[in-house]
């Protein structure tokens, strides 16, 4: 096994917009119109989008030669010359060129069009699990955990077009890809995150910008060993681990700044109203929930 190249794009913490940021700037959000012209913002559309909503994401394309991972999982690689989109590596200290990854998640948020006007902010009705309703704390992680020289192999065969078809290392005999064959993993965390949910999970408030006062309460307990099954997602349920981490509770209280979309007294009070699963480029979960008076629509 070659060693692990890890990269993380995004902050989770993220809730206002710094457009000179590079990292910032490798965040988007498509607002999608299959007959019309699609607009791209660096925020959940605050506009009803026809088709849905793409969230684009591109990771850091220059490394320091050196380190695989680093403490933040991000000092060691480093954006492109003029942005994530475009430039070179000719940063001294990033001076190694990876392949570039470009990743995109289709939301079918057109379907609770019927539903916005029942949302605290009909706009833009829209919060991440985590709580985010910005948009700006989106995120995504990439380890690279190929075999010693196979990566290698399909980057060098692989390329009969410039769209990283993966058709491509079939006709070269590299891989053969079983497409009836799936991956799973079992829980890694003892909480319900399918199905209709009482509050976003780890109970999460929604956060405006300026990070409402609150008290973020449950952490949930954490599961081990994790069992990976290449078989049915009903097998893979005949076996969990075990409790790990006890489940734990933090009385974190911050400051608001300015106007809040929600109060957080009301944070662990959601009232699920609908729930529905999509498959799309990864399969989603989207939930809307209920305060007094006041209506989220969840992204998990």
């Amino acid at each position: 096994m070659s060693d692990i190249l890890s990269k993380s794009p995004g902050d989770l913490t993220l809730r206002t917009l710094n457009a000179s940021s590079f990292a910032q700037q490798a965040v988007t959000f498509l607002c999608l119109n299959f007959n019309g012209q699609s607009t791209r913002f660096n925020e959940l559309p605050k506009i009803r989008c026809p088709s849905g909503i793409r969230s684009q994401i591109n990771f850091p394309s220059c490394w320091d030669g050196v380190n695989t991972d680093s403490p933040d999982h991000r000092s060691h690689v480093s954006f492109l010359s003029t942005g994530p989109d475009n430039g070179t590596c000719t940063d001294p200290l990033f001076p190694k060129t990876l392949p570039r990854i470009f990743m995109e998640v289709y939301w079918v948020t057109q379907v609770f069009d019927d539903f916005r006007r029942q949302a605290a902010v009909p706009d833009q009705p829209f919060v991440f699990s985590n709580g985010d309703p910005t948009g700006y704390s989106y995120h995504a992680d990439f380890m690279n955990g190929w075999d010693e020289g196979v990566l290698e192999k399909a980057l060098d065969g692989c390329n009969c077009n410039p769209y990283g078809d993966p058709s491509c290392c079939v006709a070269q005999g590299i891989f053969d890809i079983d497409q009836t064959k799936q991956c799973y993993i079992s829980n890694t965390v003892d909480e319900i995150t399918l199905g209709t949910l009482d509050s976003l999970p780890g109970i999460n408030p929604v956060q405006a910008h300026c990070y409402e006062q609150y008290f973020a309460t449950d952490t949930p307990a954490l599961l081990s060993p994790v069992f990976v099954y290449s078989t049915t997602a009903a097998q893979m349920q005949s076996s969990t681990g075990t409790i790990s981490q006890a489940a734990q509770t933090a009385m974190i209280a911050q400051k608001a700044q300015g106007t809040c979309i929600s109060n957080g007294a009301h944070s662990s009070s959601f009232t699920p109203i609908f729930l529905t699963n999509f498959s799309a480029l990864i399969m989603m979960t989207i939930v809307i929930c209920t305060l007094p008076l006041k209506t989220y629509f969840g992204l998990l």
